[in-house]
C-alpha cells in the first residue's frame, strides 16, 4: 500500500474506536493500523507471527492465533474488533467473520478492509472472480449472515479511478442510535482520490472529538467554595450541577440553598491542546448573598472598580 492509503486506514480505524473500550486485532503484523495514542483500555493482537507480535508497540497484550482457529475469548469481551486487509486470505471467510462478531460487544464495532491490489499469489480462489463492487456484496452479505445489522452497515471505498482501491466495511450487532450523523450510515462514498477522503475523515473525526470534548467539558463535577459569610470554606465532594451555572444561579448543597457569586474554569496546555482540569464555583448563602447586594448598592458607583 501507499503511505497515503495505510495513513487513510489509520484514520478510518481511529473514528470506529471508542475511548477507554476494548480493541481486538486479527492478523497483527509488526505494525498496527491504530494510532499509538488512542486512548484504549487494552490493545490485543493476535497473528500467525509471533516475531511480528512481539515488534508490534502498539498493543498492550499478544497472542498466536492459526488463520481458521477459534479466537480463545469470550462472548461479547471486545468493543471493536480490527479485520485488516487479510480477508481474501483466509480459507473461511465466513467462518472467521462469525467469530470476529462472536467476540463483539453488543454495541461495538467490527471493520473489515481489503485493497484491489493484494497479493494475487495468496489470494483465496474466486476473489478475482468479482469486481470491486462485487466484492462488497460478498462480504455484506457474509456480514449479515454472521450477525451483523444492516443498518449499521458503512462502507467507504478510495482510490484513483484507475489504480488500486481501499475498501472499508464497519457495523455491529445492534442498529446505530438515532443522531444526526445516521445518514452517513450504510451509504457507499464515491471512489474519490485517498488524499481528499482522508481530509474529509479527518474533519468528520474533529467533529466528533470536539463533540467528546464538549460532552467531557458538561459532565465534569464542580467543586465548591462557600466564601461568604467568611471564613472561607472549601468543600470536600464534588457536585453535578447544570453545565451552563452562572453568577446568580440558586444552587441547593446539603439541603441549604446558596447564590452563586463566581464561575471559575481552570484549563492546562497538554499536548498541544488546552484542557479543563477544574471547574470551581464561589457561593453564598441567599441571605448574605442579598445582605452583600444591598450593601453594594449603598457605596459610591466608583468603589466597585477598586474590587
Amino acid at each position: 500500500l501507499e503511505m497515503d492509503v495505510k495513513e487513510l486506514l489509520v484514520d478510518l480505524h481511529k473514528g470506529r474506536i471508542s475511548r477507554g473500550g476494548r480493541v481486538l486485532e486479527v492478523g497483527a503484523l509488526a505494525r498496527s493500523a491504530v494510532p499509538l495514542e488512542m486512548d484504549v483500555k487494552e490493545h490485543v493482537g493476535v497473528g500467525p507471527v509471533a516475531e511480528f507480535l512481539e515488534q508490534n508497540p502498539a498493543l498492550t497484550s499478544r497472542g498466536e492465533w492459526e488463520v481458521g482457529a477459534a479466537l480463545g475469548f469470550g462472548d461479547g469481551e471486545f468493543d471493536a474488533v480490527l479485520l485488516p486487509l487479510m480477508l481474501p486470505y483466509v480459507t473461511d471467510p465466513e467462518g472467521l467473520l462469525r467469530e470476529t462478531m462472536r467476540v463483539l460487544s453488543p454495541r461495538g464495532v467490527l471493520t473489515v478492509s481489503w485493497t484491489s491490489d493484494c497479493d494475487g499469489g495468496g489470494v483465496v480462489p474466486g476473489w478475482f472472480d468479482r469486481d470491486g463492487l462485487q466484492q462488497l456484496e460478498y462480504v455484506k452479505g457474509m456480514l449479515t449472515s454472521a450477525g451483523m445489522h444492516a443498518e449499521s452497515l458503512r462502507i467507504e471505498v478510495s482510490g484513483p479511478t484507475e489504480g488500486p482501491k481501499l475498501y472499508v466495511v464497519s457495523g455491529g450487532s445492534t442498529p446505530p442510535p438515532p443522531k444526526e450523523d445516521a445518514e452517513l450510515s450504510n451509504k457507499v462514498v464515491a471512489a474519490i482520490d485517498t488524499k481528499t477522503l482522508l481530509q474529509l475523515s479527518k474533519q468528520q473525526r474533529r467533529k466528533l472529538e470536539a463533540k467528546q470534548r464538549q460532552k467531557d467539558h458538561d459532565t465534569k463535577p464542580f467543586k465548591v467554595r462557600i466564601v461568604s459569610p467568611p471564613p472561607v470554606t472549601e468543600l470536600k465532594e464534588v457536585y453535578h450541577l447544570p453545565p451552563r451555572t452562572h453568577n446568580g444561579d440558586r444552587i441547593t448543597i446539603k439541603d441549604r440553598e446558596f447564590v452563586v457569586s463566581r464561575v471559575k474554569l481552570i484549563y492546562s496546555f497538554v499536548g498541544g491542546r488546552y484542557r479543563l482540569d477544574t471547574k470551581l464555583v464561589d457561593v453564598q448563602r441567599v441571605g448574605r448573598y442579598k445582605v452583600n447586594e444591598e450593601l453594594e448598592k449603598l457605596l459610591p458607583e466608583h468603589s466597585s472598580s477598586d474590587k
